[in-house]
C-alpha cells in the first residue's frame, strides 16, 4: 500500500477548491485537518472560507473556523 503525503500547499488547493465549488462541510473539514496536523493556509484562504460561512449563515462552523486558526497563530503555526 502507498501512502501520500500531504503538504501545507494540498491542504491549501483542496481548501480553496472545495469552498468555491460550495462543499463547506468538507472544505471545513480539511480546514480542520490541517490546522491540526499544523498546517494553516494563508490569510486569503482562511477569509475566502469565512466570506462563504457567513454567505451561508453557518455561523456555527465560522466560529469553529475562527478558533481553530487563532489557536494556531497563538501557537505561531502562522
Amino acid at each position: 500500500m502507498t501512502l501520500i503525503s500531504i503538504d501545507a500547499g494540498t491542504y491549501t488547493l483542496l481548501v480553496r477548491g472545495m469552498c468555491k465549488n460550495g462543499k463547506l462541510e468538507n472544505t471545513c473539514s480539511f480546514f480542520e485537518e490541517m490546522a491540526l496536523k499544523g498546517f494553516v493556509p494563508k490569510d486569503s484562504t482562511y477569509k475566502m472560507l469565512l466570506e462563504e460561512l457567513q454567505g451561508k449563515n453557518m455561523e456555527k462552523e465560522k466560529k469553529h473556523i475562527e478558533k481553530l486558526m487563532l489557536r494556531a497563530r497563538e501557537q505561531g503555526n502562522v
